[in-house]
């Protein structure tokens, strides 16, 4: 496995809650949710990206060629929270750091994968691309987006307002009748989207978060096709990206964060 580009980026907030990393034939990319309560459980700027950077360092720690993904994710889930000396029981698990996750192991013939959240894996094999992603998120995101332009219709979008529409859709995390991701108390590791498929010497692959996934689905930046496997085609991309989201910094395109934090890791 070689990794041919690899990028993240904060967006308008004070810490970038993206990460990436890779070891061995794993790579990964994990989505911090945005911190909406400040429960200020490390003593730092941001709860959530610090939580995120241990995590991936520990997932770093735990790969391997054995383990199943989702064994691989909850042991680091453990191991952040005892570093972190995180007293889980403490508050709801949705006031705690949650963050999406996409993880990919490449052997010689398959791709493994584990995604769990709106993190997206493209794998180009011969003149296909496959697209894997957890849509069970997607309605929970026209939610906030939608509420987000009713407030603004309404005359009423403010902070404050913003912030207690999102934290009305993050009390539906990891239940039935809400969306899976991942979280402290390891509530929704078993529900993510797994499997793997055959791939062969000349399969690509790019993982991204969502913040990349605007250029595409808000901003039409870019089809998602064959030139997105291009590590100059991806600069072009996230630089047209961020000019457009600053020249609509009032959201006519109605979307939860002006400028959300940008990852992407493109591998051969």
């Amino acid at each position: 496995m070689k990794v041919l580009a690899s990028f993240s980026e904060r967006g308008d907030r004070i810490e970038n809650e993206d990460v990436y990393g890779y070891n061995k034939n794993i790579f990964w990319v994990i989505d911090g949710a945005t911190d909406l309560y400040h429960l200020n459980l490390f003593e730092c700027n941001d709860d959530v990206a610090h939580y995120v950077r241990q995590l991936s360092q520990c997932i770093y720690n735990n790969a391997n060629d054995k383990d199943k993904l989702v064994d691989i994710i909850r042991k680091s889930v453990l191991d952040t929270n005892d570093l972190l000396n995180l007293k889980t029981e403490e508050y709801d698990s949705y006031k705690m750091p949650s963050f999406a996750i996409l993880l990919a192991r490449v052997t010689d013939s398959k791709c493994e994968y584990y995604i769990l959240g709106d993190c997206v894996l493209l794998i180009k094999k011969k003149n296909k691309i496959i697209t894997i992603t957890d849509k069970r998120l997607l309605a929970f995101t026209e939610k906030n987006r939608a509420g987000i332009v009713s407030l603004q219709k309404n005359g009423r979008f403010n902070s404050e307002n913003e912030t207690n529409l999102y934290r009305d859709v993050r009390q539906y995390m990891n239940s039935e009748n809400g969306y899976w991701i991942g979280s402290v108390d390891c509530a929704g590791i078993d529900n993510a989207i797994q499997g793997e498929v055959d791939i062969d010497d000349e399969s690509m692959f790019l993982g991204f978060s969502d913040g990349l996934l605007e250029a595409f689905d808000l901003f039409e930046i870019s089809a998602i096709d064959e030139s997105v496997f291009d590590a100059a085609r991806l600069e072009y991309i996230v630089k047209e990206l961020r000019k457009l989201q600053q020249d609509d910094a009032q959201r006519s395109i109605a979307r939860v964060r002006k400028k959300d934090d940008l990852t992407y890791i493109l591998v051969r």
